[in-house]
């Protein structure tokens, strides 16, 4: 969904030797983001009309995806010695908009 020289850039590496996990970091964003969000990421330009839960990758959700990566290509381990909050800062805030409700009420 991001292009890899856009995550290099925001994580300031240069060289190819971390390509193929930025990658993977890359798509468990997406789908971290699909899972707290309800909705689908599509590429811009390729929204369809038929299903509401789709929602064009933008500026907002792509800078939670960014501080996504980021906070997991810093922190590889899940522990820390460190008090933490919500991580990454400002993820929610970022994605938070694009959750997807199910006003229409049950269905059978």
């Amino acid at each position: 969904m991001i292009e890899l020289q856009d995550v290099k850039e925001h994580l300031r590496i240069v060289g190819e030797h971390e390509d193929n996990y930025l990658t993977a970091l890359t798509l468990a964003a997406c789908k971290l983001f699909e899972a707290n969000t309800g909705r689908i990421l599509v590429r811009p330009q390729e929204l369809p009309k038929d299903e509401p839960k789709a929602v064009e990758l933008d500026d907002l959700i792509k800078q939670g995806l960014l501080l996504t990566v980021g906070h997991w290509y810093e922190n590889r381990e899940a522990s820390t010695s460190l008090t933490l909050a919500e991580i990454p800062l400002g993820v929610a805030a970022c994605w938070g908009p694009y959750r997807f409700y199910n006003l229409g009420g049950a269905t059978r």
